[in-house]
């Protein structure tokens, strides 16, 4: 049997452990449901998958950018320079360290502000969790595997790291910062599948760009977008309770 064409990112290296792996997930897809009740997908489901910004942790960026800026910039502009700022993407996957990558947002942002203060604002962007985020990883390791799938910088992740020591323990953290993929670019998709050694469609992912989670299903996770904690929460509440 052929593995499809999108399993394999393009442009990329080889990416032989994955799929040597993949391979015996993709040969059993023909079996899979596309239109699962949801009692069936409860049985199904062996991992949550649990993106990390939005969904489980407070995205405070928006704000911290306007008040750098001076309140020049309205949200949607510090956003959208964000977004298109590369050096963001180059921190987030490991390839320039934190000095050249705060020079540049300076830089590319126009921010009014010191390398020093932008050192030590920073780490504060991504450090609190949602009221409700422990109680919804309580919920989920209770019931199945917990992992995580993220674009974040090692930075922020430290600082995740202490709001998350009363929380379950990921069994698996997949970051950008240590695999050099974005979500939603495939590789991404593809390293959380290899290190959770489960079928794709037994995988339930939860974010809260809707982007992501279509690329998720196209690589055949069971995907649904969570703005919140709250709104996993209730996903994961109605879900198992099929389960009972």
């Amino acid at each position: 049997m052929d593995i499809p064409g999108y399993l394999y990112p393009a442009s990329s290296p080889p990416l032989l452990m994955y799929q040597i792996k993949l391979f015996r997930f993709v040969s059993s897809w023909g079996t899979v449901h596309i239109h699962r009740g949801k009692a069936e997908l409860a049985l199904d489901i062996s991992v949550v998958l649990f993106d990390l910004g939005g969904v489980l942790v407070k995205l405070n960026g928006p704000e911290a950018l306007m008040r750098l800026s001076g309140y020049s910039k309205s949200r949607e502009e510090v956003r959208s320079a964000w977004r298109q700022c590369s050096a963001v993407k180059e921190f987030e996957t490991g390839r320039i360290n934190l000095n050249v990558f705060a020079e540049r947002v300076i830089r590319d942002l126009d921010l009014p502000v010191s390398l020093g203060t932008f050192l030590q604002d920073y780490p504060t962007w991504m450090n609190q969790l949602h009221s409700e985020a422990i109680d919804v990883l309580e919920m989920a390791s209770q019931r199945c595997r917990i992992a995580a799938l993220s674009n974040i910088s090692a930075v922020h992740w430290r600082e995740l790291e202490s709001a998350l020591t009363e929380a379950p323990v990921f069994e698996h953290t997949v970051l950008s910062f240590d695999t050099g993929w974005m979500k939603p670019e495939r590789g991404a998709y593809l390293a959380a599948i290899e290190r959770l050694g489960e079928p794709p469609d037994q995988v339930l992912f939860l974010d809260d760009s809707e982007a992501n989670v279509v690329q998720a299903r196209r690589m055949g996770m069971r995907a649904e977008q969570a703005r919140n904690a709250d709104e996993a929460g209730a996903m994961l509440r109605n879900l198992f309770s099929n389960r009972e």
